[in-house]
């Protein structure tokens, strides 16, 4: 199985890793779906909707990659718990995130396609790195199982 959150890590973005988390997330997204979609691993963008306590009106969204009904942003697995974690958000405080799906997202604007380049090619070489520690498992495996 894929560890998303490992080939997150992994990558090496550099400061765009914190651009993701702030302007750049959607172009994020849509490119680890890219890099996804090209191993045939399924995957959904969604959008994380942040709110505080019972109101009405939502604090901030964040474009998202759901995997394996875990959700993923540049900085890896993401959650509330997760989010309030990194916030540092006092435990008293009330809050939630709900998932949207969104779909037909697949371009990116003018502005951004050098920057979805650049994440395309470090996910897929992280990717990859992941890939061929998953087949040198397998086969690590099978040749368990094959020993007398």
């Amino acid at each position: 199985m894929i560890d998303l959150g490992k080939v997150i890590l992994n990558a090496k973005l550099g400061s765009a890793r914190k651009d993701a988390q702030e302007d750049t997330c959607l172009v994020f997204a849509v490119a680890l779906r890219a890099v996804l979609e090209k191993h045939d691993v399924m995957s959904s963008i969604y959008t994380a909707t942040y709110w505080i306590g019972n109101s009405s009106r939502s604090e901030w969204s964040h474009s998202v990659i759901e995997f394996n009904e875990r959700h993923y942003d540049s900085m890896g697995e993401f959650s509330v718990d997760i989010h309030r974690h990194r916030s540092k958000i006092h435990p008293n405080v009330k809050s939630r995130i709900t998932y949207e799906l969104e779909t037909g997202i697949d371009l990116i604007d003018d502005e951004f396609i050098d920057l979805y380049a650049f994440y395309i090619e470090k996910l897929e070489k992280s990717l990859a790195a992941e890939l061929r520690n998953l087949i040198v498992i397998e086969v690590a495996t099978i040749n368990e199982t094959l020993s007398p």
